[in-house]
């Protein structure tokens, strides 16, 4: 039977289908082209290797919406010549189970689907390795897996609808698959949906039950699926309502908190080094600030300047009263420039936030050139030194054969679990990287003048490294910042790799930004959540002096209101990682009181309903509260 059907179903869209494989060829090679011409044009390679990993550039972008195109084509080609002319009915009739049929009709289009797709997989992968390192590569196919997992959805989604025979229902089916397919194309990093191909294998697989749904109403119209006693026509249902309140769950909240998020108004912290006081400046919307200190005394605009020499010295360099007298020394222009320095940290740069391809530019900065050359090597720490040379997209076996040896030497275990290090070439100096090893010991090194220099780091065990950002200044004061698995922060000095510890109470590196700013007096930590800026103020050498918290006005919208009644629960995506990841979040009290509401109203106002129906009905609006109101609107 399915020969039969597979035969018969080629036959009809052969042509369309020979058009769709040109059509793949055809962006296969442009995709080739234009990535070889990109080669052609920059040099060194290393710099395409570094945007690909980096900066996150997918050189196959060109790719992401061509399956799902040839999977509406092939639904459309397979069943709107059968829905068109009415001939669909003819096959129903046969004396084989109805639902297997379809199956049989949606295996055939889901088998051209994969046999095409699998093609574009596999030619994207050997594109990949003639230009890149089959690390890059391995990423693309798991960059471009969500968009194929998409056309299947899309297909599934297109024969329900077309089966579908009440336009109402049409409109919903194409409203929720956009939602479900949407799912595949949030996230438009690469790497993704690395964590979540269970999820979307399982929407894959609940979406083939909707042909099926369509079905039941193609055969017996309005009739009530309660009524029915047959299990495949409630089961899809059943989870046409998971996939129901899944997208709806995720996008109704979703929009609404985008517009219902407070307004966050910036709030700015700095130390004055003359007052010895914080000065914090709040913005209250509308080009209104409000300017103070941290002893509760209001400001003006220039008793605020005045206050903070070190950040508005331009305006002192122009009205000629540079140099300043702070503690009895002397600072001029050249002093103040000089010694102001910034760095900052965000929770993008914690390795559990981001999916990394672990590639680094291998620098070799040297002594009779005036700037740093971007390398054409690339490394890789996972099984040895493993050094690539992007010129003929090759492993250097000799030069990774002696580093490795070197870094064995000294006692390093592989695979690396943490590689910092500034990875442009835009930088003053060049300090190589800092590594954790697999047993937790911390090496530095650099390259420089094509030799390796290799630091073994001392440090206290108990300081479980989490992760590690380098700060790369003429000044050489600090190297970077430490981060451990229980959020405590430490400043990495020059002198020893010396740590030291910072006290900042609230921070959390998993959700927050921390900015450290260096004038010629004082260091300024600063950090915030939803609610406070908060400001810890150091000497030179990080010693502590003084700490301030101050809150950020917040303006309310009227969708948050909104919000906390609408939806008695939602999927929330973490806004922290880079990659999706959800989590399921129960409503308010507020919100299960309006379904309640809405649950006894259903009750009063249906009472001509069968009572089971009626009280199994309420019982939804009850848990579902909004999503139950516009499912049943539509169903």
């Amino acid at each position: 039977m399915f020969q039969a059907i597979l035969r018969k179903e080629f036959l009809k869209i052969k042509y369309i289908y020979i058009a769709l494989i040109i059509l793949f060829i055809t962006a296969l090679l442009y995709l080739y082209i234009s990535t070889l011409q990109s080669f052609t044009k920059i040099e060194p390679h290393s710099m395409l290797w570094y945007q690909a990993v980096h900066i996150g550039n997918i050189y196959y972008d060109v790719l992401k919406f061509l399956p799902s195109f040839a999977a509406f084509v092939i639904a459309l080609a397979q069943f709107l010549p059968e829905i068109h002319k009415k001939k669909f009915r003819i096959p129903l009739h046969l004396p084989i189970n109805q639902n297997k049929m379809v199956f049989l009709y949606l295996s055939v289009g889901l088998l051209l689907l994969s046999l095409i797709n699998s093609i574009l997989l596999l030619s994207l992968y050997f594109i990949s390795c003639i230009f890149y390192p089959s690390l890059i590569a391995i990423s693309s196919i798991q960059t471009a897996l969500p968009w194929v997992l998409a056309s299947f959805v899309v297909y599934t989604f297109c024969v329900a609808i077309m089966i579908e025979p009440y336009f109402k229902r049409k409109f919903f089916l194409c409203v929720l698959m956009i939602m479900i397919v949407s799912l595949f194309f949030l996230n438009d990093k690469y790497q993704g949906y690395n964590n979540l191909y269970a999820f979307l294998g399982l929407l894959l697989v609940l979406s083939l039950f909707m042909p099926l749904l369509s079905l039941y109403r193609f055969k017996n119209g309005h009739y009530s699926l309660l009524k029915e006693k047959i299990f495949i026509p409630k089961l899809s249902f059943f989870v046409f309502l998971i996939l129901f309140l899944t997208s709806f769950s995720f996008f109704l909240p979703f929009n609404t908190k985008a517009l219902s998020k407070n307004i966050d108004l910036a709030t700015y912290v700095f130390y004055s080094a003359p007052k010895k006081q914080f000065m914090y400046k709040q913005h209250l919307g509308y080009h209104h600030f409000l300017y103070g200190n941290d002893k509760g005394e209001k400001l003006s605009l220039k008793e605020y300047e005045k206050a903070l020499p070190f950040i508005y010295w331009r305006n002192l360099d122009i009205q000629k009263k540079l140099p300043i007298v702070v503690d009895g020394i002397s600072y001029d222009k050249k002093t103040i420039k000089k010694a102001r320095q910034s760095f900052k940290f965000s929770y993008n740069n914690v390795n559990e936030n981001i999916n990394q391809v672990s590639l680094y530019p291998l620098f070799n900065p040297s002594s009779k050139k005036g700037v740093i050359s971007f390398p054409n090597l690339m490394f890789n720490l996972d099984k040895d030194f493993s050094i690539y040379d992007s010129q003929d997209n090759t492993k250097n076996l000799k030069l990774s054969k002696k580093y490795t040896l070197a870094l064995k030497n000294k006692g390093f275990s592989f695979p690396a679990k943490i590689i910092a290090g500034k990875t442009t070439n835009m930088k003053p100096l060049d300090e190589g990287y800092f590594v954790l090893d697999n047993k937790d010991k911390l090496f530095h090194f650099k390259r420089y003048d094509d030799e390796l220099y290799i630091k073994n780091i001392a440090y206290d065990s108990k300081i479980k490294i989490k992760q590690i950002k380098i700060s790369e200044s003429r000044k050489k004061e600090f190297y970077g910042l430490i981060i451990d698995e229980s959020n405590k922060a430490y400043v990495l000095m020059y002198k020893n790799y010396n740590l030291i510890k910072l006290p900042l109470k609230y921070y959390d590196s998993n959700t927050m930004k921390l900015e450290i700013y260096a004038n010629a007096i004082n260091k300024l930590i600063r950090y915030k959540d939803e609610k406070y800026v908060y400001a810890v103020a150091f000497d030179k050498n990080f010693s502590y002096l003084d700490e301030f918290k101050v809150d950020i006005p917040q303006v309310s919208s009227l969708y948050q209101t909104f919000f906390d009644y609408a939806y008695t629960f939602n999927i929330k995506k973490n806004p922290h990682k880079s990659y999706e990841e959800y989590s399921f979040e129960i409503g308010s009290k507020k919100a299960f009181i309006l379904s309640l509401s809405l649950s006894l109203l259903y009750l009063l106002l249906f009472r001509k309903e069968k009572k089971e129906t009626r009280v199994l009905k309420s019982l939804f609006l009850l848990f579902t509260g909004v999503y139950g109101v516009i499912i049943l609107a539509v169903v």
